[in-house]
């Protein structure tokens, strides 16, 4: 018996079949479909938050990097300032330095300056007593052509008013005598010395005596006795 023989029911009830198996198909095939798309929705959304998270990151990092590059920036900015800086200074030094090198090579020729001088100096010195010493030599030819008394470079002694020994109070020599107001003076009692000295007509501006060992002096006011020759 073919499909077309069998009862009409029968044919009906296989057509509902059929459609509802068809419908079943159908609506399976879509929550398939419906599943996949929405399954690889959600995971190209998954994908997506998480490339989102990581370009904010990396974001952040850049931002971080920016600062920190501009941080760089003014330290660099800072150490070029300081450069600067030291470079004046290394300048300032310099110049420094070569005054002081100045200074020293001028103080270096200074110091042979003077040395040569000291040198010459000596020298002259040398000359200046050589001649002194022949002055003082034709001063003493001359006084004793001439009778003038010459003053030793010994330091005058002052004697007060009063008695004297010479050899205990004043040493035996040469002296000249130059009072110190008006009076009398005497030497052994007058047998050797016997005058007036002070200032004014009656009486001696200065007197020169030869003094020997045991001689009595008598002043009635102080005098300085300067060795002669």
């Amino acid at each position: 018996m073919t499909e077309n023989q069998k009862p009409v029911f029968y044919r009906r009830k296989m057509f509902w079949i059929n459609t509802a198996a068809a419908l079943v198909l159908i609506i399976t095939a879509f929550m398939i479909g419906s599943y996949t798309s929405t399954t690889s929705l959600n995971g190209e959304k998954l994908k997506y938050e998480e490339i989102q998270a990581e370009v904010e990151k990396v974001e952040e990092r850049l931002t971080q990097k920016q600062s920190d590059l501009k941080d760089l920036d003014k330290d660099l900015e800072r150490l070029h300032e300081k450069k600067e800086e030291t470079n004046e200074q290394l300048k300032g030094l310099d110049k420094e330095r070569s005054e002081a090198e100045a200074l020293v090579a001028e103080k270096d020729t200074l110091q042979a300056d003077i040395k040569k001088l000291d040198e010459s100096k000596k020298s002259k010195g040398s000359e200046l007593d050589a001649v002194e010493e022949e002055i003082d030599t034709k001063k003493e030819e001359l006084a004793t052509v001439t009778g003038k008394i010459i003053e030793l470079k010994e330091e005058p002694k002052t004697l007060p008013a009063g008695f004297f020994t010479v050899g205990k109070d004043i040493p035996a020599a040469r002296y000249k005598v130059t009072p110190n107001g008006n009076g009398n003076f005497f030497v052994n009692g007058g047998a050797k010395v016997n005058i007036m000295i002070g200032s004014g007509s009656f009486y001696e501006s200065e007197y020169v005596f030869e003094a020997v060992e045991g001689d009595e002096i008598e002043l009635t006011t102080s005098a300085h006795f300067t060795p002669v020759q």
